[in-house]
C-alpha cells in the first residue's frame, strides 16, 4: 500500500487510535502531567493533526471534573428521578 504518510505519524495515529477506542475499558482517565501523554499530544501537534488550541483546550479539561449529567446535557438530576429508574429496573 503506497502512502505519503510518515512512518511516525502512522505510529503515532494507531497509537491514539488504540487509546481512543478502549473497548476494553482498561484506559479510565488521562493524565496530562504524564510525560507520555505529553508526546502524544506534542505528536499530534507536530503532525498537523490537532492545533495547539485544542491542545490548550483538552489540557485545561484535565483540571477539571466534568459530571456525565452535565457534558450530556442533562443538568441536575432530581431524587425522583432516581427513584423512579429504579423502580423500573
Amino acid at each position: 500500500m503506497a502512502t505519503t504518510i510518515p512512518v511516525e505519524v502512522r505510529g503515532l495515529c494507531i497509537s491514539v487510535l488504540a487509546w481512543i477506542d478502549d473497548q476494553a475499558g482498561k484506559i479510565q482517565s488521562l493524565d496530562m502531567d504524564l510525560a507520555s501523554t505529553y508526546a502524544m499530544v506534542s505528536g499530534l501537534i507536530a503532525s498537523s493533526i490537532m492545533t495547539q488550541a485544542q491542545a490548550t483546550s483538552l489540557d485545561q479539561l484535565a483540571d477539571h471534573d466534568v459530571r456525565w449529567v452535565d457534558h450530556v446535557g442533562l443538568g441536575d438530576v432530581g431524587i425522583g428521578y432516581i427513584t423512579l429508574a429504579r423502580r423500573q429496573s
